[in-house]
């Protein structure tokens, strides 16, 4: 998990023709997707926020094996 959070960009798994959604919410402006928009200032609107880790590690913590 922590590795596809580093990532600049991650393709959603529900609808692989998608960024995810998820990876824009908690990473924000660290998301490629999210910085190009911002720098066009183009609204993404995503939903969801209350369904995402409110921080990186936390995703983290719930996803490590154990």
């Amino acid at each position: 998990m922590a590795e596809i959070l580093r990532a600049d960009s991650f393709v959603c798994h529900k609808k692989p023709d998608l960024q995810c959604a998820g990876h824009m919410l908690i990473n924000e402006s660290d998301n490629g997707f999210v910085e190009l928009a911002n720098r066009l200032g183009i609204s993404l609107n995503l939903a969801g926020r209350e369904e995402v880790f409110d921080t990186q590690e936390a995703c983290i913590s719930h996803n490590e094996l154990t």
